[in-house]
């Protein structure tokens, strides 16, 4: 029986990460998707999760797949191939067609068992109203297949995505297609919740830009975070089951924001205009919404740098050291530091004890080089300068650098 959401209801998502996780692209991906107001709402939990007995490691594509570029992405599980032979010259040939029950075959048993028995824990531990929620559980474990994401097709309120999946490299923002298939999820699940309606309205042969489009081509799914769309036939589904206009724009809106997301990468790409930098408890790339993780620490000495765009030599910081200390009371969060451990903390880095100040400001750098690589060059972010002279964020002084309110 299709589930159904009165519009005076909420639905809430449970997306959990393994503890300790704290991915700043799963991050990323949460931030852009709660942006949207609407039914739904979505929650972070840190969850302890059981280990695979033989996990592929991270990053390492199954030997199976020769052409990393083309392996079943999104809804892959439910194509298989099928061998044909063509009546001209019999010649044998592969083609896509539905597979709807594979992701409950055999070789995908024991990955099936640990998300449902995570999902069971979760919501007998939590208490969570399993009616009126599903869980997505976020993994890096690769699998057999290559899944992306899989939707809940089972009725049993739970999901998941590979938050390092190839596809997320692809896009050169990894946080896009996790928030795009995070947004998906609830409609998806009210919309399109079982195999045969899902198989039903999949788009094998062609991408469109829609939102069940299948992508054969990891390479193709920028179609889809570019168009923010939903085909006619699909939006007739939607319509045709009753789900709420507020989830729909919900959905929608969250969808247009990753279409401009998308479109300002393309733009800071082709070098059409220099990338902004929101600075709070995490380094924000506002053209894109993906976040630079760093410590607090380095958050603190970047905030003192980056409101001092003329610079300040490292032998002066001790001049500054009220403010560094401001800066680093507001990003350090840990509830087990007292007053005389950050004292410490920021006096070393003030004074550059054992070359405190100069290995923080090293690490932090390599941190945004890391993650600039694939927009913009990260030398005007960086805090920079000649021995013995200031040091300072070039990007600071082109007010390419805001600070969070």
């Amino acid at each position: 029986m299709m589930r159904t959401l009165n519009d005076m209801e909420t639905f809430t998502v449970h997306v959990l990460e393994a503890r300790g996780k704290n991915s700043p692209v799963v991050q990323a991906a949460l931030n852009l998707v709660q942006l949207s107001d609407g039914p739904v709402e979505f929650r972070y939990h840190e969850w302890t999760m059981p280990e695979p007995k033989d996990a592929l490691p991270i990053d390492v594509i199954p030997k199976k797949i020769k052409d990393p570029y083309r392996f079943k992405a999104n809804w892959g599980p439910l194509l298989k191939i099928e061998e044909s032979r063509s009546e001209v010259n019999l010649a044998s040939e592969k083609k896509l067609v539905p597979d709807p029950y594979s992701w409950i075959s055999e070789d995908n048993s024991e990955l099936k068992r640990r998300l449902e028995w995570i999902a069971d824990d979760f919501y007998a531990a939590t208490g969570a109203d399993r009616e009126h929620s599903m869980v997505v559980v976020l993994t890096t474990e690769n699998n057999e297949n290559n899944y992306f994401a899989v939707p809940d097709l089972f009725g049993k309120q739970w999901s998941f995505i590979q938050s390092n999946h190839p596809v997320t490299k692809l896009m050169a923002a990894p946080h896009l297609p996790i928030a795009y298939e995070l947004l998906a999820m609830p409609l998806r699940h009210f919309a399109f919740g079982d195999l045969e309606t899902f198989t039903n309205y999949l788009h094998i042969n062609e991408s469109i830009g829609c939102l069940n489009d299948f992508f054969a081509n990891l390479r193709e799914m920028d179609r889809k975070l570019k168009s923010a769309d939903i085909c006619d036939r699909c939006l007739g589904r939607i319509r045709a089951v009753g789900v709420p206009y507020a989830l729909l724009r919900q959905t929608q809106e969250g969808l247009e924001r990753i279409r401009v997301y998308q479109q300002n990468l393309r733009n800071l790409l082709n070098d059409f205009e220099l990338p902004k930098l929101e600075l709070g408890y995490h380094l924000k790339i506002s053209n894109t919404g993906s976040l630079i993780q760093l410590a607090p620490k380095q958050l603190a000495v970047y905030a003192l740098f980056a409101e001092h765009p003329e610079g300040i030599r490292i032998s002066h910081v001790p001049d500054h050291l009220n403010r560094l200390d401001y800066w680093y009371r507001k990003f350090n969060t840990r509830s087990s530091d007292d007053s005389e451990t950050i004292d410490r903390t920021v006096r070393s880095l003030a004074f550059n004890d054992a070359d405190d100040l100069s290995q923080t400001i090293s690490k932090l750098n390599r941190k945004i080089r890391a993650s600039m690589s694939q927009v913009s060059s990260a030398e005007p972010y960086l805090i920079q300068g000649p021995n013995g002279e200031a040091k300072k964020i070039a990007a600071a002084a082109s007010n390419l650098i805001n600070f969070a309110p």
